[in-house]
């Protein structure tokens, strides 16, 4: 039994001591494979990459292959700070922009030019809802829930009311096609934005949407995934903050280069982990 026992512990402690020893050369062979394979990301000192966490870095492998594409960016925020959509405008890439905020909406006119540039919210009515601009324009909403929480975190809100319509109506009004990829983030009011499109007839090649509930960290893409999953479109990798699902239609063609995109994403994050979504969150979150 003691024999036993001392040939337990000798394995442990060799596989210990192997796992420490492999560890700095796996981080060196993914270090040569990102620096041969994957571009350099906001986050390592691009300039020509804005968004904060990595998503038009994604987006930009994925979809690769295309040239002149076309996005829909639904709470739009900034079209400097942040962006999602500016990598793509800069590369001639043109689409439309949803923002509520008016001052937001105004700097659109000015740096978006060849855009089409909308100042209202997304829903799945036609009219008017209460909507509140937080202190961090960041993280405005017509979501009360979602804003309570904020302001018990500290967060100044202004009420006021805005102008709301369907994505069926914008995309009737400005018809873009192909929409190469739409890009949803509206503060907890994913599901309502999504009732107004109809994906029968709207098929965005790559959907983009934030899938955390803010200030708590938990997946709230139950209440509306079944609306993508249902109209056929796959769910292919969450990024820590969205998830993103791509049309089937569309899936043999950027399935290669969605691989890519996910593992360069994975290794930027290992050679630049102050970036991590719970890192920079960490002051606001609570886990």
């Amino acid at each position: 039994m003691r024999i036993k026992m001392i040939i337990l512990i000798v394995v442990v402690v060799c596989g210990a001591l192997f796992a420490i020893s492999t560890k700095p050369v796996k981080l060196k062979l993914s270090k040569v494979y990102f620096n041969a394979t994957c571009p350099i990301p906001r986050q390592g000192g691009n300039p020509n990459l804005y968004a904060q966490f990595y998503e038009d870095y994604i987006l930009s492998i994925a979809l690769s292959n295309i040239k002149k594409g076309h996005y829909v960016d639904v709470g739009a925020n900034s079209p400097n700070f942040d962006s999602v959509t500016k990598h793509f405008y800069s590369q001639g890439w043109t689409g439309i922009n949803i923002e509520p905020i008016k001052e937001l909406y105004d700097e659109y006119l000015v740096q978006r030019p060849h855009d089409i540039n909308i100042n209202k919210g997304a829903s799945n009515i036609e009219g008017e809802i209460d909507f509140y601009i937080l202190s961090s324009d960041l993280m405005s909403s017509g979501n009360l829930d979602f804003v309570n929480s904020a302001k018990a975190k500290g967060y100044d809100n202004k009420k006021q009311t805005i102008q709301v319509t369907t994505l069926n109506n914008i995309l009737a009004a400005h018809p873009i096609a192909p929409i190469t990829f739409m890009k949803i983030d509206v503060e907890g009011m994913e599901k309502e934005t999504l009732e107004g499109l109809d994906l029968s007839k709207h098929r965005p090649s790559v959907m983009i949407i934030e899938s955390i509930r803010p200030f708590s960290h938990a997946k709230v893409h139950d209440a509306w995934e079944s609306i993508l999953l249902h109209n056929n479109f796959t769910f292919v990798f969450f990024d820590s903050l969205n998830r993103y699902y791509v049309a089937n239609e569309h899936l043999d063609e950027l399935s290669e280069n969605f691989d890519k995109a996910i593992k360069c994403y994975s290794l930027a994050n290992e050679m630049y982990p102050e970036y991590k979504i719970e890192n920079v969150f960490k002051h606001e979150v609570d886990y």
